[in-house]
């Protein structure tokens, strides 16, 4: 499926078909990482946040993002 999509994206029918790419943060209140990353090879620009952006969403928070 990942493919397919890739494929129509790059293709210049993507506007036409409705196919773009969404932006998406991927935020974790565990001190214990128990999800793997195997998303991390398929997605476009996966990186972690910096200590500013990361500060950005935990202000105002009882329970912190890690």
């Amino acid at each position: 499926m990942h493919q397919f999509l890739e494929e129509i994206w790059l293709s210049e029918d993507a506007g036409e078909a409705g196919v773009c790419l969404l932006p998406c943060i991927r935020l974790s209140t565990s001190t214990v990482d128990t999800v793997e990353d195997f998303w991390r090879d398929i997605v476009y620009g996966a990186q972690d946040l910096s200590e500013e952006q990361l500060a950005a969403y935990n202000r105002g928070r009882s329970v912190k993002f890690t």
